[in-house]
């Protein structure tokens, strides 16, 4: 699974992020022009904003149909935008989120849970956020997540 990354983004929400990773994914024949649609229709029905107590991040996905080859594309802000929180309580004020592109849905439930079990360790989620070098971050969710 290859994993992209993007870093000093500077958008004013979450649906220009999204316009931007899908542009991005399409172009790079990731995913299918199905895409963009189909991650903002998931989005609105299942909230991927996260809080983990020591900070907010985002895990936007949706089903494998819309993807032609599987991989992590982790997006970084300059300044928080608001995704709506997954347990349906308030916003997530979001600066890292980590689009997650399956070709297969039985691989979305184990790359979940390598991504959560990494991120629930506060010092690698401080170093996600703190980490603005995109190879370095390529390196960590290469060795870490995939």
């Amino acid at each position: 699974m290859d994993v992209l990354v993007k870093v000093d983004i500077t958008l004013n929400n979450k649906d220009d992020l999204f316009n931007m990773v899908a542009e991005d994914l399409i172009k790079k024949e990731y995913v299918k022009n199905s895409y963009l649609e189909a991650l903002k229709s998931r989005e609105t029905e299942f909230p991927t904003g996260i809080n983990f107590g020591f900070g907010q991040l985002a895990i936007p996905h949706c089903e494998a149909e819309h993807s032609n080859k599987a991989c992590i594309y982790i997006t970084k802000l300059k300044e928080a935008i608001e995704f709506e929180n997954a347990d349906g309580d308030g916003v997530c004020k979001v600066k890292t989120a980590i689009f997650l592109v399956v070709t297969d849905p039985k691989d979305q439930i184990g790359i979940l849970k390598k991504l959560f079990g990494f991120l629930q360790s506060e010092d690698n989620f401080l170093s996600l956020e703190e980490e603005d070098d995109s190879e370095v971050l390529k390196i960590m969710f290469t060795h870490q997540v995939v």
